[in-house]
């Protein structure tokens, strides 16, 4: 075309364009155009869907559009780089949001400390970058069977990951990690608190620290704060390249407009298609009418230069070679072993094609049925390679499920002796090794599959433990509380403190005989050797109470005297009788003690004084104190720590059952608070419980007495 060709209204573009000594190089464009805009945009907008519904779901539908661009360019006789339009649907670039953290419940429940944690799911932020998203993404690879890692190796891990510079990838890992992880925690700390509630622990006191879970929160943390930096950086640079590229669009459009020949201005737009390449992607939301507008405007720029036909045929040419290469590469990656990087390239050079301006007419749909048939060997051998994964997966986790189903079908409870529970093991391990063999599998079903399996084996462990746990460890535990009980009759053997040995050697033996079964070949060497020790010292005692027994014998004499002036004594007839009975009591305390064989001479002075304080009409609390701790003091002169034992909990246990019905008794008078005092039922009632106060407070002091002379007692 010459320039005498143009249109009148086309006349100031500079004849000076037909002498340019070089070849445009072309344009990197993509975009769509808005009817606004351009009034060709509803046809290419039809020829994009009519192009586009023959691609794969992968391929970029671009081609389309290069062709309505091209064939507009013929109709103006222009040399000008035919525009493309990108698919309707644009590939997004990826970038992680924030990652959900975890909600869960600290082991800290006496606090009643809960540890709450955001949970974000953000939407991951798209970009102008690519055309399409990849069905395969994150399936190439298997992530490594976290759940059978050592909490070491899990922590170890999640701190690499924490740090790695591939966020995205590090999303998998670490979020693998800490359900693994967490997972395990729970289950132990779960264990524990029913070992202490089975203990006899009170939840709300439950504690339990587990620094595994404060180093796994530290590392993820880390993770999740440099995935919100990364995400806010992304967004400025995301923002700040759209200012970028709005403020090359306004310089284009200025262009034909400003002072300067038309080579100078020539140069100016290639150094801002220049720098529209090289500025970054922007949000997608923002792409279509940020292209449509570019478009719009580097082809008004076009219309404009007018570029001879000359340089369109040499722009073709050179076209023609860089696809040719494109080509070339396409079908080089569509002959290559299935990856994880072929996707992206296949993209890179849809992207590429797209950049590229076009060919000649007569071979621009041989060129683009030849690129568009290497991406369709990619699609497909990729297709077929990932089912085929999938498949091999499903068969391992059908496998998988195979030995889960075997191991749940084990009836524990029949397992009833050692033999049968190494026969059990043996063959649940051989199940444990071949379900792990098989590793983790990339699909749905491997994490509830995971959960069974931990279920099973779980129950298994604790039912085996259990068992062995009645079977050794109970046994060796007897084994050496008995152990500890000879070493002490040993040590009391020899003792001269007759009385605290003796009682503590009849609760040794009382002792031995709560503790349970141990190996009977030990068991009966240490039963001998206790028997013998204590014997040796029973054998000392009855020596010496015999000596006792003889100087005792004058004490017998007097109490016998004595006892006989208590009978005859009339303690109403009497001016003090209870303070004579008092006496009696004191002297009687002052003779000593008696000997063994005559010790009922003790019971008959009590029943005596019994009947004594019975005749008087004094308090009854007084006369009951003073006979409890006459009764008090005879116990401790003996020596019996047993019958002093018996008194205290007799007491204790009076106590407690006073006090639970006088809790009744005024829960029950709370039906009577709007009843007139003086109702009979209700006077009976209060007096009902004033008597349980007045039995209790009795209670009481006999206790504070016990405990008052058993402490005498210890220091003498």
């Amino acid at each position: 075309m010459n320039v005498k060709n143009f249109k009148k209204d086309e006349s100031h573009a500079s004849e000076s364009v037909l002498n340019f000594p070089f070849t445009l190089p072309p344009l990197s464009l993509s975009f769509h155009r808005t009817t606004k805009d351009y009034n060709m945009s509803e046809l290419e907008h039809d020829e994009n869907k009519k192009v586009s519904s023959e691609q794969t779901p992968e391929t970029p539908s671009t081609e389309g559009a290069n062709e309505q661009a091209e064939a507009k360019a013929d109709a103006l006789g222009e040399t000008a780089e035919t525009s493309e339009t990108p698919s309707e649907e644009s590939e997004d670039q990826t970038v992680e949001a924030t990652a959900p953290e975890e909600k869960a419940e600290v082991a800290q429940d006496a606090k009643n400390e809960e540890e709450d944690e955001d949970d974000d799911h953000e939407e991951d932020l798209h970009t102008d970058e690519h055309e399409e998203d990849d069905q395969y993404e994150g399936q190439h690879d298997e992530l490594p069977d976290y759940d059978h890692e050592s909490n070491e190796k899990l922590l170890a891990a999640a701190e690499h990951w924490s740090k790695h510079d591939d966020l995205k990838s590090a999303k998998n890992h670490i979020e693998a990690i800490r359900t693994a992880l967490l997972k395990r925690l729970d289950e132990e700390r779960n264990e524990k608190k029913e070992e202490f509630l089975a203990n006899g622990g009170v939840e709300i006191d439950f504690q339990y620290d587990q620094a595994d879970r404060r180093k796994f929160r530290t590392f993820y943390s880390t993770y999740k704060e440099r995935r919100r930096n990364a995400r806010k950086q992304l967004e400025e640079q995301l923002q700040n390249n759209l200012n970028v590229k709005r403020s090359i669009i306004d310089a284009v459009k200025e262009i034909p407009g400003a002072e300067g020949s038309a080579q100078e201005k020539y140069k100016r737009f290639r150094e801002l298609q220049d720098r529209w390449r090289d500025t970054g992607p922007v949000p997608r939301a923002e792409s279509r009418d940020l292209y449509n507008n570019y478009h719009f405007h580097v082809d008004q720029f076009y219309d404009f230069l007018r570029i001879s036909n000359e340089l369109r045929e040499l722009d073709f040419k050179k076209n023609q070679a860089a696809k040719e290469a494109l080509i070339a590469e396409a079908e080089k990656l569509a002959g290559s072993e299935v990856n994880p990087e072929m996707f992206a390239s296949l993209q890179r050079l849809h992207k590429s094609w797209k950049e590229i301006g076009p060919v000649e007419r007569d071979i621009r749909d041989a060129m683009w049925e030849k690129f568009s048939e290497a991406t369709k060997l990619i699609h497909d051998k990729r297709h077929k390679y990932y089912e085929g994964l999938k498949t091999s997966r499903e068969e391992r986790l059908a496998k998988k499920a195979e030995y889960v189903d075997q191991m749940a079908a084990m009836d524990l409870s029949k397992i009833k002796s050692h033999r049968d529970w190494q026969k059990a093991i043996q063959q649940m391990n051989e199940w444990r090794d071949a379900f792990k063999k098989l590793g983790r599998i990339h699909l749905p079903g491997n994490d509830e599959l995971w959960e069974r399996y931990s279920d099973i084996n779980r129950n298994f462990n604790k039912t085996k433990n259990n068992f062995y746990k009645e079977l050794k460890r109970e046994q060796r535990e007897n084994l050496d509380k008995k152990k500890a009980l000879l070493d002490r009759a040993i040590e009391l053997k020899d003792s001269t403190d007759w009385r605290e040995a003796a009682n503590e050697l009849k609760a040794l033996q009382r002792k031995w005989k709560t503790i349970g079964f141990a190996p009977r070949a030990e068991s009966d060497k240490i039963w001998n050797e206790f028997r013998a020790a204590c014997n040796q010292f029973f054998e000392r005692l009855k020596d010496k109470n015999s000596e006792q027994d003889a100087a005792y014998e004058g004490n017998y004499t007097k109490k016998t005297e004595l006892l006989e002036k208590v009978k005859a004594f009339d303690p109403v007839a009497a001016d003090r009788g209870v303070d004579a009975l008092k006496g009696f009591i004191e002297e009687w305390k002052s003779l000593g003690s008696v000997p063994r064989a005559k010790k009922d001479i003790e019971g008959e002075f009590n029943a005596i004084l019994d009947k004594h304080f019975s005749a008087l009409k004094i308090d009854k609390k007084e006369s009951a104190m003073i006979r409890f701790e006459n009764r008090l003091h005879h116990i401790a002169q003996d020596g019996d720590q047993r019958s002093m034992d018996k008194e205290y909990h007799q007491l204790r246990r009076k106590i407690d059952e006073a006090e639970k019905e006088l809790r009744q008794l005024e829960n029950n008078m709370g039906f009577f608070a709007n009843s007139d005092p003086k109702n009979p039922l209700v006077r009976e009632a209060q007096k009902n419980i004033d008597r349980h106060k007045e039995q209790i407070e009795l209670l009481k002091d006999k206790l504070r007495l016990l405990n008052k002379i058993d402490e005498e007692g210890t220091e003498e």
